[in-house]
């Protein structure tokens, strides 16, 4: 299953998405990959996203920008 761009909303969607299937995988219908879990919870932002402005003039961005070619 694809999960990009459910992160509206702090990520109720996708929160209850997988809070369903948890549902139906300890009632033994369905077993999930522990590789999959570990690479979406390996996705989650740990922290707010930059604002457009100040990323354009973050010194780690402009020196990504360099290495593009």
């Amino acid at each position: 299953m694809l999960l990009c761009n459910q992160s509206l909303d702090g990520g109720a969607g996708l929160e209850g998405l997988i809070g369903e299937m948890t549902a139906i995988q300890k009632a033994g219908k369905w077993k999930g990959s522990e590789a999959s879990e570990a690479r979406r919870l390996h996705l989650i932002p740990t922290a707010p996203a930059v604002a457009w402005d100040d990323l354009m003039t973050s010194p780690l961005y402009l020196a990504a920008l360099d290495l593009v070619p």
